[in-house]
């Protein structure tokens, strides 16, 4: 039998070939064996997740990443992820390729993800579980939602306030708000087309100017809000 060790603990590659004597006669050498090769290979692999697009607008889509290993290569790389600051949890198995569709259906939904990747060579070598994430993304798939708050009946000023709320769940956050209205007069009528207010707001209330509408009359409102995204509420 025949052993090393590998002292300076670093990846190496050997070639080995025997030979051997009689056992009565150590002059009489056989001929050499075939060439034996042996790895010794005790140092991990590493792997990042790439760079991702922020907000991501979709259900499903791609992570990648990179990996390495110098001496008997990367055999898998596991893929973690966290939503909203919970626990890791492995996504699929093991791959061997360097990226998978990643699909919220399966994993909770809209929120803030937390990306990592773990690889392991040929030999068992595994790489150790990283402080932090590799990537951290936004996804939104969802438009937020609004709506105009209650009016008096009757205004004797030229400018109303209307107070609105305004939500995006654990989306992107709401970005701004438009204000819609329409009108017709006092006597009755046909009412307006719809017509977007002045400007875009991200407080509430909206003083709204009659003055630069149609003046006195019946005025409905309604509004549309906007996310990071940017998605937009139908």
């Amino acid at each position: 039998s025949l052993s090393t060790t590998n002292t300076a603990n670093t990846p190496k590659l050997s070639d080995w070939t025997v030979t051997s004597y009689e056992s009565t006669d150590t002059t009489v050498e056989s001929v050499w064996s075939n060439t034996v090769f042996s790895t010794q290979d005790a140092t991990a692999p590493t792997s990042s997740v790439s760079a991702l697009t922020t907000p991501q607008a979709t259900t499903s889509f791609t992570v990648s990443w990179s990996k390495a290993d110098a001496t008997s290569g990367v055999a898998t790389t596991r893929l973690y992820y966290s939503r909203e600051g919970g626990a890791y949890t492995e996504y699929g198995s093991g791959y061997t390729g360097t990226g998978t569709t990643f699909d919220i259906a399966t994993t909770g939904g809209d929120g803030t993800y937390d990306f990592y990747t773990r690889a392991a060579d040929g030999v068992g070598n595994t790489e150790a579980t990283p402080g932090t994430a590799d990537r951290t993304i936004e996804v939104d798939t969802t438009a937020p939602t609004s709506s105009a708050g209650t009016l008096d009946s009757y205004y004797t000023t030229i400018t109303i306030s209307v107070p609105y709320t305004s939500s995006d769940g654990i989306g992107t956050g709401v970005q701004n708000v438009n204000l819609w209205y329409r009108r017709r007069t006092l006597a009755g009528g046909t009412w307006s087309a719809w017509t977007q207010y002045v400007g875009s707001y991200t407080s509430s209330p909206i003083t709204f100017d009659t003055s630069l509408a149609y003046g006195n009359g019946v005025y409905e409102f309604y509004t549309r809000a906007t996310d990071g995204v940017p998605w937009t509420e139908a």
